[in-house]
């Protein structure tokens, strides 16, 4: 029953209007860095994985959201793998170079990450949508609404 609660608590900081609360990520060479040690106008934190079907197909969907300058430099797109054998990961992400203006994260703990559980992530894939100053814009699975709210926000 505590987990249950604790899941609807955590779940509330990620709902729009919110202020996403600030986690530590393990970026892909090991070392560990903070969500919020750099923002822009727009940050994505987006919740992938190698072992599901579309998993890969999220990330280039987010990629083909944000193309060709469309963002203007505005958003900073985090990608947190939820895999648990890292090799799977890095293999996914080494194999596709033009993925390289994400920065990609995995601890090897899926969802027992304690990042993923702070922010009370229960499904993949997954995106988060903040302001600069944290604050929940979006959030969902559909990449295509993603897009939609990006470009009425950065004309």
């Amino acid at each position: 029953m505590l987990d249950i609660e604790s899941k609807i608590t955590n779940a509330e900081k990620r709902q729009v209007g919110e202020k996403l609360p600030d986690v530590t990520l393990t970026h892909k060479d090991g070392k560990t860095t903070k969500l919020w040690k750099s923002a822009k106008d727009y940050n994505i934190i987006a919740f992938w994985s190698t072992w599901i079907s579309n998993g890969s197909d999220f990330i280039w969907q987010l990629k083909s959201a944000l193309r060709d300058g469309q963002d203007k430099g505005k958003v900073r797109v985090v990608a947190v793998s939820l895999d648990v054998e890292p090799y799977r990961w890095e293999d996914a992400i080494r194999s596709d170079s033009t993925l390289t203006f994400l920065e990609h994260y995995c601890d090897g703990q899926g969802f027992e990450s304690k990042a993923i559980k702070t922010l009370s992530i229960d499904a993949v894939p997954y995106y988060i949508l903040t302001d600069k100053n944290h604050k929940v814009l979006d959030c969902g699975n559909d990449v295509n609404k993603l897009k939609d709210f990006l470009k009425q926000k950065i004309q």
